[in-house]
Order: C-alpha cells, then sequence, then structure tokens
C-alpha cells in the first residue's frame, strides 16, 4: 500500500539543515518519510511489489497478454539467470508507452576519467596500500568548474575484482552540481548502494522516485536506467555521497539468529517507489556504463514512460535512523557485525564481500568495560565514512564529514584521543553516546587497490599512514606507576576565566583535547579596550595572528581545562590521589613525606603546587617569598541571563561577537568576557590592593560587592550596572604577587624539580600564566622521554631549566611593565606579547641541544 500523509513532529537540525534524531521514533509519525519527501512508496524488503499509475494498467493472472491495456508494452528485466531458484530469482515486467529497445545506435562517448571497473592485480596502473588512509572531505565542484552531473561526478577511489569475473567491488566518490535534465544512466556491470553526505537528490528510476537525503541510502539494481537530480532548495552548493558498487551479488538482510524476529534493519522500513510515468517526448540521452567505457545512445521519448509494473527487482530506499541498534547490557563489546545494515555475499560463505554498518547515537551501558573500541586487527578491509557530526570519532581528528577513512585487512588500528585514552578510569554509567552522529562503515573480505585519483587527484588525501606522534598518548604502561597529589578532597569548579594564546592552544590540540575543550570554549577574534568614561581607545584584532599560528585564541573557564587534562592523565594511566597534603621533601631519595606520615618514594617528583610553593620554601627558605606587587584583583563570574536583562550591556556578551573587553584608568584596569558559550560573564577588577598590607600572610579573602561597586562608581556606566550585579558571596579579592627569576628549578641529587607557577609566579597582565605551566609540562615531557636511564634524569632536568628559564623571565618583565603602564595616569593599553603565542614549545624541546 502506499504511504498517506501524516504530521511530522520537527526534529531540530543543524547547522547544516540536516535533523539529527536519537531514532526515527523521535518523529511521533505514522508517515515514513521524512517532511521533505513529497513521493508515496511501498513497504517491505524482499517482497513482491506491484504498482499502477492508472487503475487495472496492470494484467491480472498473466504477465504478457495479446494487447495491454491502455495500448501499453510488456517487458521483462531480469536480475539472475532464468533457470535460477526462488529464493534467487531477481526479475520485474514493466508496462510502458515504447519499449527500451526503441533508440538509436550504441556510440562511444567519452568516458570518465576517474571512473575504474578493472581491479586485477594485472592493472600497474593501481596501488596497493597497507596502511591507513585518511581523506579530508571531497570537493564540491563549483559552477565555476561546469556544469557536472552524477555521470561526470563519479570517482573511484578503489576495488577489488572485476565485473566479467561477477564477483568484487568498487568504492566510488560522487561530487556534482547539476541535474541530468534529459539524460538516463545505467550501469550493465553492477548494484550501485548510494550514500548522499551532502544535498539532497530526487532520483527518478523506471519503477518510480525515490527521494534521498544525508542518513537514508538507496540501491539502484543493475540494468535499471535512472537519473540523478539535485533538489536546489535544499542544496544550494551541489550534492556529495558515496557510491558502493558490487558485482555478482545482491544486498540482503543480514540473519537475524538469536535476536528473533525483529531489529536491526528491519524488513517494513524498506520503502519502493510507485509508478509515476514520464511523458515528456523530444530527445533523451541514455549513457550505459560498461566496464571503464561509457555508450551513448538517442531516443525521442522518456526512459521513465512506465505505467504499472510488478516484480522483485525494485530499488529501494532505507532511512538509516530507523536502525535498531543492539548492543551488551552486562559486559564487553558486541562485535561490530551487530550494526550490519546489509550483506552482499562472496563465494566464501564464512566472508562477506562487503558488509554495510551504520553507527548512531545510542545507549551504552556497559560495566566493567573499557567502553570505546578495542584496539584490534581485522582481517576484513575497513572503510569508514561520516555523514555527519562532529570531526574526530573516527582514526583521528581529522575524520570529518564527507571524508573517509581505510584500513586494510590486519592493518593494526583503534583510537588514540584523549577522551579514548581516558576511558580507563572514567565513571561507568549509563550514557548516550554518538549523539548528532552517524557513521558508515564497509567491511569487505577484499583488499582494496587504490586508484591514482584516490593518492592524489582527490586533492584531500590526508595521509598513507597515522603519524608516529598520534600514538603518544598510549605509552607503555607496563611496570610504570605514576600518580598525582592533590591536597583538595575534589575537583569542582575552581578559580574562573581564563585565557589561552596560540602557544598554549597548539599543545592541548596536539593532546587531542580540542574536541572535549571546543564544547565550552569560546574562540576569540578581538579586544577592545574603553578608558573610564566607557569610549573606545583602541582595539587589537586577532585574525592574522591566529591565520600565522594555525591555532585558536580561547576564553573558558580553569575548571573546563581541569576537567580536560584530567581526562587526558588518566588515559595515559596517571593515578589522581585527591585530599593528599605533602608535609616535606627528601630530594635525595626522593621522597615526598605526607602529613598523615606516610612516605611516597619515586624515580623522579615534579612540583607544581602554586606561587606559596612549598617544595620551594623547603629548598630555598625565605629566598622563595613571592614579591607583592602592591596590586589585588577582584574575580567573579555574572550570568550573562541577568546582564541580557539590560539592553546597553548586551554588547558585552554577545558570544557571537568573540570580544573581550578592557577598561583601563589610572591606578585600575578591568577585564570582561564571556565564557561557557554564554553562561558566564568572567571580570576580573585590578587596583590597589584593599585588603592587603605589604607583609601580611594573606593571600585570598572574600570581597564586598558594595565596596567594589564604590571604588568604580565613577567610571563607565555599563560598568557600574555590571558591577551591580556581582553575586553577594563568591567574590574574591586576590593579592597580585610574582616571583623574581629563581637560580634554579631543580633540586639537589637532580630527582625533583618545580613547575608552573612553583617557580615562575607571574602578574595577570600578560595573560601567560597558564599557558607558562602548559608549556612547562610538554618540554618537560619531551626531554623526559629522551632518558634511556635514571642516571639520564638528572641532567634533563638540568636541560629543563636551561631552555625555560630565558623564555618565562622575558614574559615575566612584560607582565610587570604592562601593570605599570595599563594603571599610569594616562594608560597606554595594548596586548604587548603577542610574540609570544607564536612559541612552539614541543619543537623547541625537540631542537634544544639535549643530554
Amino acid at each position: 500500500m502506499a504511504s498517506n500523509g501524516a504530521s511530522v513532529q520537527k526534529i531540530a537540525a543543524s547547522k547544516s539543515g540536516i535533523a539529527r534524531p536519537f531514532n526515527w521514533a523521535d518523529y511521533k509519525t505514522t508517515k515514513p518519510t521524512r517532511p521533505e519527501d513529497p513521493y508515496s512508496y511501498l513497504y517491505g524488503f524482499g517482497n513482491e511489489h506491484q504498482s499502477e499509475l492508472i487503475p487495472e494498467a496492470l494484467p491480472v493472472g498473466q504477465n504478457s497478454p495479446q494487447k495491454c491495456r491502455y495500448g501499453l508494452y510488456a517487458e521483462q528485466v531480469t536480475g539472475s539467470s532464468f533457470a535460477a531458484s526462488r529464493a534467487t530469482m531477481r526479475r520485474a515486467f514493466l508496462y510502458r508507452r515504447r519499449p527500451s529497445a526503441v533508440h538509436e545506435a550504441y556510440k562511444k562517448v567519452a568516458a570518465n576519467p576517474t571512473l575504474k571497473a578493472n581491479f586485477l592485480p594485472t592493472d600497474k596502473s593501481l596501488h596497493t596500500v597497507p596502511s591507513q588512509l585518511s581523506w579530508k572531505a571531497f570537493q564540491i565542484p563549483s559552477i565555476d568548474d561546469g556544469l557536472i552531473d552524477f555521470t561526470q561526478g563519479l570517482h573511484t577511489l578503489g576495488g577489488s575484482g572485476h565485473p566479467n569475473l561477477r564477483e568484487g567491488i568498487a568504492y566510488h566518490i560522487f561530487t556534482i552540481n547539476s541535474s541530468m535534465s534529459s539524460k538516463a544512466f545505467v550501469n550493465v556491470d553492477g548494484d550501485f548502494l548510494i550514500v548522499p553526505q551532502d544535498g539532497h537528490l530526487d532520483i527518478t528510476t523506471e519503477f518510480g522516485h525515490l527521494y534521498l537525503q544525508p542518513s537514508e541510502i538507496c540501491v539502484i539494481h543493475r540494468g535499471i536506467r535512472f537519473k540523478v537530480d539535485i533538489v536546489q532548495e535544499n542544496s544550494p552548493a551541489g550534492a556529495r555521497g558515496y557510491v558502493i558498487e558490487t558485482w555478482g551479488a545482491a544486498w540482503e538482510l543480514p540473519e537475524l539468529g538469536p535476536l528473533g524476529g525483529y531489529g536491526l534493519a528491519n524488513s517494513r522500513d524498506f520503502l519502493f517507489p510507485t509508478a509515476d510515468i514520464d511523458t515528456t517526448t523530444g530527445p533523451w540521452t541514455v549513457i550505459t556504463k560498461k566496464l571503464d567505457e561509457y555508450y551513448a545512445c538517442s531516443q525521442s521519448h522518456s526512459p521513465f514512460d512506465v505505467v504499472a509494473w510488478h516484480g522483485n527487482y525494485i530499488p529501494y530506499k532505507y532511512d538509516l535512523t530507523k536502525f535498531v541498534a543492539h548492543n551488551t547490557v552486562t559486559v564487553d563489546h558486541t562485535d561490530p557485525s551487530i550494526n550490519t545494515v546489509l550483506t552482499a555475499k562472496s563465494r566464501d560463505p564464512d566472508a562477506p564481500l562487503c558488509d554495510f554498518l551504520v553507527f548512531g547515537p545510542r545507549w551504552d551501558v556497559a560495566q566493567n568495560t573499557f567502553r570505546p573500541p578495542y584496539f584490534h586487527r581485522n582481517c576484513a578491509s575497513e572503510f569508514l565514512a561520516k555523514i555527519y557530526g562532529q570531526p574526530g570519532g573516527g582514526r583521528s581528528e581529522i575524520f570529518v564529514p564527507g571524508g573517509a577513512s581505510y584500513e586494510s585487512g590486519f592493518t593494526p588500528h583503534g583510537n588514540a584521543d584523549a577522551r579514548t585514552m581516558a576511558a580507563a578510569n572514567m565513571e561507568l554509567k549509563p550514557m548516550r553516546v554518538a549523539e548528532g552522529q552517524l557513521t558508515i562503515m564497509l567491511e569487505s573480505c577484499r583488499s582494496l587497490l587504490f586508484t591514482d585519483w584516490a593518492l592524489e587527484g582527490s586533492g584531500v588525501i590526508l595521509a598513507q599512514d597515522i603519524p608516529a606522534d598520534a600514538w603518544d598518548l598510549v605509552p607503555d604502561r607496563f611496570g610504570e606507576d605514576k600518580e598525582a597529589l592533590e591536597k583538595l578532597k575534589a575537583l569542582g569548579k575552581v578559580g574562573a576565566g581564563i585565557f589561552l594564546g596560540g602557544n598554549a592552544t597548539r599543545i592541548l590540540c596536539d593532546w587531542g583535547l580540542r574536541e572535549k575543550l571546543e564544547e565550552s570554549t569560546l574562540e576569540l577574534d578581538r579586544t577592545r579596550y574603553l578608558n573610564m568614561q566607557g569610549d573606545e581607545v583602541n582595539c587589537t584584532d586577532y585574525s592574522d595572528l591566529r591565520q600565522q599560528v594555525g591555532y585558536p585564541f580561547w576564553l573558558l573557564h580553569r575548571a573546563d581545562l581541569h576537567g580536560a587534562l584530567l581526562e587526558k592523565a588518566q588515559g595515559l594511566g596517571i593515578e589522581l590521589i585527591m585530599g593528599v597534603s605533602v608535609k616535606n621533601y627528601d630530594w635525595n631519595k626522593p621522597a615526598v613525606l605526607l602529613d598523615d606520615g606516610d612516605i611516597m618514594p619515586a624515580d623522579v617528583i615534579v612540583a607544581a603546587d602554586g606561587y606559596r610553593s612549598s617544595a620551594r620554601r623547603n629548598m630555598l627558605g625565605n629566598l622563595s617569598k613571592p614579591r607583592f606587587s602592591g596590586n589585588s584583583a577582584f574575580r567573579a563570574l555574572i550570568p550573562c541571563a541577568e546582564l541580557a536583562q539590560l539592553p546597553q550591556l548586551s554588547k558585552f556578551i554577545r558570544i557571537e561577537e568573540r570580544t573581550s573587553f578592557v577598561w583601563v584608568g589610572p591606578g585600575a584596569h578591568i577585564v570582561g568576557y564571556p565564557i561557557r558559550k554564554g553562561e558566564y560573564f568572567n571580570i576580573v577588577l585590578t587596583q590597589k590592593a584593599v585588603q592587603f598590607a605589604l607583609d601580611d600572610d594573606k593571600y585570598v579573602v572574600n570581597a564586598d560587592p558594595v565596596g567594589i561597586i564604590d571604588l568604580y562608581k565613577d567610571w563607565d556606566p555599563n560598568l557600574v550596572k555590571i558591577l551591580r550585579h556581582l553575586p553577594p558571596q563568591n567574590v574574591l579579592e586576590w593579592k597580585l604577587c610574582d616571583l623574581d627569576p629563581l637560580e634554579t628549578w631543580v633540586f639537589p641529587g637532580e630527582k625533583l624539580c618545580l613547575m608552573g607557577d612553583a617557580c615562575h609566579a607571574m602578574l595577570p597582565s600578560a595573560a601567560q600564566g597558564a599557558a607558562m605551566g602548559i608549556e612547562d609540562g610538554v618540554v618537560f615531557a619531551e626531554l623526559l622521554a629522551k632518558a634511556q636511564s635514571l642516571s639520564d634524569i638528572g641532567p634533563q632536568l638540568r636541560v629543563y631549566h636551561q631552555l625555560r628559564a630565558g623564555r618565562v623571565r622575558d614574559i615575566l618583565e612584560q607582565a610587570r611593565a604592562d601593570s605599570q603602564k595599563w594603571h599610569a595616569e594616562k594608560p597606554n593599553p595594548g596586548v604587548s606579547t603577542l610574540w609570544s603565542w607564536k612559541y612552539d614549545a614541543k619543537e623547541a624541546a625537540r631542537k634544544f641541544p639535549g643530554v
């Protein structure tokens, strides 16, 4: 039966316009298609279907009457031999205005040079690749490239076998900007499984229409004529997708076995077209694909002039969001075959020619289990493509929608990003995974041979292997015991907003933390400087610098950075021990003495215990006391929702502006910017200390918001309005201190060193304090990795201090100078440390003459 109209619950679409439901059931509709699809369909995979546009056009009780009703002609198309078993018989009868045989002579025409069918090893133009491959998004041609339709926009990546041997497979990409108009296409080599990734397609077949959009697939059988048109209103830039061509094997539903009668891709969810005649006359061209060649014939009637049909050799489509996913509800993983939508068999009953799999949103509830995919070597080759979703989640961060990745059989592979490696220590609670994402995978018993276009001509090949440093997150952990001691009993929302320039973000991105951090960060485009009256006196735009650096500039909450770093550390096998207080150090053993009397020995100890470092005090005594600047800082977070109630404050919280603000005046400056994607407005006010004396031991105290407002009552009225929203509690005044450069960061015995604010605390005017600690970490790691034995550790720690001391001294001095400049009688605001944002600490460590 054909579908009828029904209301459809609207699912929120992504920026690309693609709806991304958790499952089709989210639509809460009785209509089997999405709102954009204008057509009616028949239901059921493997069924005998029939359809007639005009009542009684189908003959009853026979296939080929002496005279067909309405003057139609009967025509059979077979997809299997006449003597095939009933289970494998594929055929259909069509009743049309004129037979397909009515056409002019075939003429060989210019072939698509990037389309290939011969994948026998004797073809020396093909390439074997034992390693992993990755492609960026394949480029959709612009109109300036000319009009490119489906016949011209097919490009072969690779394959195995040959159509004439009736066994094999080929993977193609299609990138098009034009419809086929009065042109039809027929592939006499094999079946096409078409997977659109970008753009909506209206596919006309001899049996009727199939409307196709991202997250849907369709199968066009061998020998069936069709044409592909772009739905312009939903595809302004053209269309892109994937085509899997199979030779000698039909796509089937996988057996369900113990799952029972339902699950995975259910038969009733496959949709088949209904008869819809094309009555146009005039010149038509039919392009026939035969091996690597194109042949064209002309005719004066439409190839789609079918009034009625019946049979089982019918094109069909399926919405991948209807897939009913299954997985473990106790422990361990179910093998990826549980995600098979369709399978094409080979001559080996135990090794399919190809399995077509889908990975979409689902629940993960496995207990006592490392939940991400385990590292493995699969006898099958694996081809992955992301239909939609954020970059990453495949073999690397460069796995993007519209691109692809490939692993040959038995090539070792697995994920190595920070979030994956942290899964060994994550809290195992039920969670939804792959939200807003859809990925397909093709598993084949065949190892592909690749074309020149795949490896060069496409222009988007990224690598023929994963860079060696991608595995830095997968260290040798056997016999290692890495522990981090933290005085706090629990990590909470410590601190407030911070800024990270390109020198820090390049390290975090290289560590695989970009996707995690971009969930909460705001990228900074510019800083606007205002005087006491609120007039703009300067503006620093970071666009050119960001392009030079190649990494983002972030505004974020310190707690979000802590969370990402903790996840990464746990993925590296580092155990975080909370609620532990270090009382003293023995730098000769080395070891730390805890408040409870326990002694923890180690091979090397890093003391990153802040600007009031007990480790530094233990080593240097009174010489290590921080230098008080005479200033203090009030820090607070204000909910942006409160500020949004006043229209005149909207410019300060608009996250799309990606702007930070700095007010400057004699003796004070104020920094403000939104964080957490606009949840809070972070504000820091720096002025002469209010509650601190020169020699007292207080470093942080509670502040009175009313007193703060009074201090700034004569400043910009908008600033005063913002200050009136300071929370009544949780506003703190911080004593601003820094450290004079230390003679050494390495303890006697050379097994214990300082890091971060413990050895180079600096004033916040340079906005580089956190970045310097991150740089310390990557330099320390690079140098320690060069140590071949315990005896090498001491010399490498000396190199660590030697490499870092000069850089942090320069920035520390600049921070002191900026603090005075910004608070001068005539302030001169601006960012004077832009040069520092280009620095590559990891590269510096690798090039620095080591031990």
